[in-house]
Formats: C-alpha cells, structure tokens, sequence
C-alpha cells in the first residue's frame, strides 16, 4: 500500500510541478517524497534537502485532502524558500504560492481525525474546558522544561489524566 501510495503523491507532485511551467517558479527543480512523517504532523517540508515527508496512516485514510491540500501546502514552502530565502512560514509568500499559483486555500494545520494513529495523549485543562497533549509535550511539563498557555483564556494548563 505504501508504494501505491507514493506512486499517487509522485503522480500528483509532477502535476503541481508543470503548473509552475508558467510562473515566475519555472526553474523549481522536483523535490523528492518519502512517506516517513511520523506523529500527528500531516506533511513537513525539508528545506535544507528539498524533499517533502508525508504521514503515511493519514495519507491512507486521507487521500484526497493530502493530494490537494497537503501535497501543494509542503512544496509551496519549498518553493518559498528557494525563491525568497528565510521567510515567515505561513507568510505572503507562501500564501501567495498556494492561492495563486496552486489555487488551494492557505490552511496553516489541518483538521484531520487522529484518533486511529494510536499515539498516547495526555488530557490538561483550563477555564474554556480539556486539551489533549502529545506524550512529547506531557514530559516536558513533567521535566520542567515547559508549561503550555491556552490560546483562548491564557491560563496555564493543568494535567488532568492520561488519556
């Protein structure tokens, strides 16, 4: 499944790549793919090696977000960086290449179901309710290392339970 499924992002990325036969991002050279993202992370751009990561498990379950959204999102940053060196992540930039040049919505994160990954969450609180937390966040709350703030009500989160 896995082949297969690269086979389609491989199929879909040289797609996005003619589009840029057009553009001022002709000269783009085709990154390469891997499906080795790990976690709840959909898609990662590796800017030093110009190779996009895409999350297997949803990838699987999501084919057609990750073909029109994912796919484009990670090669857009690639781009970015080529073309204008260190900029924002999710800046003009980068909106730019995803809503003009690949016509997709410039979505920051995706909404996508994680709860078949199977990975350990941490249930923390504030005022506005419960958040779940990775394992990674969780022990660095443990360690001391880090507190985490709720972007709505600004307290400190609290752990509840392991979920």
């Amino acid at each position: 499944m896995t082949q297969e499924l690269l086979a389609q992002a491989q199929e879909k990325l040289s797609i996005y790549m003619q589009a840029l036969s057009d553009t001022q991002y002709s000269a783009m050279p085709s990154p390469t793919l891997s499906l080795n993202q790990r976690g709840t992370i959909a898609g990662a751009a590796i800017l030093q090696k110009h190779h996009i990561r895409l999350q297997p498990t949803l990838f699987e379950q999501n084919k057609t977000y990750f073909l029109e959204q994912v796919l484009p999102h990670e090669l857009a940053h690639l781009i970015a960086h080529r073309f204008y060196g260190k900029v924002s992540p999710h800046g003009r930039e980068w909106q730019h290449i995803m809503e003009g040049v690949f016509k997709r919505p410039a979505i920051r994160t995706h909404q996508l179901d994680i709860s078949r990954l199977g990975l350990k969450r941490f249930s923390y609180a504030c005022s506005c309710g419960e958040v779940a937390l990775s394992i990674r966040r969780h022990n660095k709350v443990v360690n001391k290392q880090q507190s985490y703030i709720c972007r709505t009500c600004r307290q400190t989160l609290a752990f509840v339970a392991e979920k």
